[in-house]
This record gives C-alpha cells, structure tokens and sequence, in this order.
C-alpha cells in the first residue's frame, strides 16, 4: 500500500500524484489540511520534512520518501 501526505496547494504532490497515475501505480491519499494526517506525517518523517510525503509497506517494512523524486519512486515500484 502507498500513501501519499499532500497538501492541496503543493505543486510538487500534484507531479508526484500524476507520476504515480501515469504508472497505473494505486495509492491513497492523506490530506495534510486535517490535524491527524499531519501529525502522522510529522511523524513518520521525523524531522526530514518535504512535500509530499510518500509512503510505502506497513509496520516495521515501512519507508518513506521525502520530496518529489521519480528515481526513488522507480526503485519502490520495482520492489
């Protein structure tokens, strides 16, 4: 499963959202304007905070990407 932490005005969530799209990739999304998905954010990056926030695996298996970056997003399609 893949989340995605966005903010509605971040243009770089949007390319990240139309990356994942263009890819057939599913995600779901976690708006950042509701106090609880931000907190998790918050969280999750653990100081390392960029827009948007992409997350992948649950539990101990869970990574995180910080930022838009379409290499990154390759290598955790390909697992």
């Amino acid at each position: 499963m893949i989340t995605i932490y966005s903010s509605n005005c971040c243009n770089e969530c949007r390319q990240a959202k139309e990356w994942f799209d263009s890819k057939g990739v599913k995600y779901e999304v976690k708006d950042l304007d509701i106090k609880e998905n931000l907190l998790r954010a918050m969280d999750l990056c653990k100081g390392n905070y960029k827009l948007p926030l992409v997350v992948w695996g649950e539990g101990s298996s869970e990574e995180t990407i910080s930022g838009f970056d379409t290499e990154k997003y390759e290598r955790m399609a390909a697992k």
